[in-house]
């Protein structure tokens, strides 16, 4: 059985991340759903950083809307993003850019400090969940995350 159903809200985020040179700031790299009413976000603290102001505009963003049936979002900050130069131009592994699947929560990581951080984070919101993570600075080079790349893929012999 299928049905379509209309959305009944929508929250707007104003920006996605600076780093974000392929899909032109897609939301999945600033924050995602945890839980309804819980939201992941991607946070900057450096006000040296092009991210500072988007990321504090996208927070007051969250903090303004509510969900669908008027609840505040509890909002749940992820370390900053890191980021390092590829092929001339920076690029980030985004915490929040996760997929989530029977038992796990899948995270890419680069090997920063922050890392540990994340994963920490990530595990007091699933605590269900093994979070896992995988070489994050690969997918972020090809302009994505774990959520990113189980997206969309068509299956064999269809149309791309």
């Amino acid at each position: 059985m299928s049905f379509r159903m209309p959305a009944e809200w929508v929250v707007w985020m104003p920006w996605g991340i600076s780093a974000d040179f392929v899909t032109d700031g897609h939301v999945d790299a600033v924050c995602t759903f945890a839980r309804p009413g819980v939201v992941l976000l991607q946070t900057c603290e450096d006000p040296d950083d092009p991210d500072f102001e988007l990321m504090a505009a996208d927070r007051q963003a969250l903090d303004a809307e509510t969900d669908a049936i008027g609840r505040k979002f509890e909002v749940i900050e992820l370390p900053p993003l890191p980021t390092e130069p590829f092929d001339g131009t920076e690029v980030g592994v985004a915490y929040a850019n996760i997929y989530l699947i029977n038992g796990a929560v899948i995270v890419g990581t680069g090997d920063f400090p922050s890392d540990t951080a994340a994963i920490e984070a990530l595990q007091r919101v699933f605590v269900d969940r093994e979070v896992v993570a995988v070489p994050g600075k690969m997918f972020s080079y090809a302009g994505g995350g774990p959520h990113c790349t189980t997206m969309q893929v068509p299956a064999p012999g269809g149309t791309p």
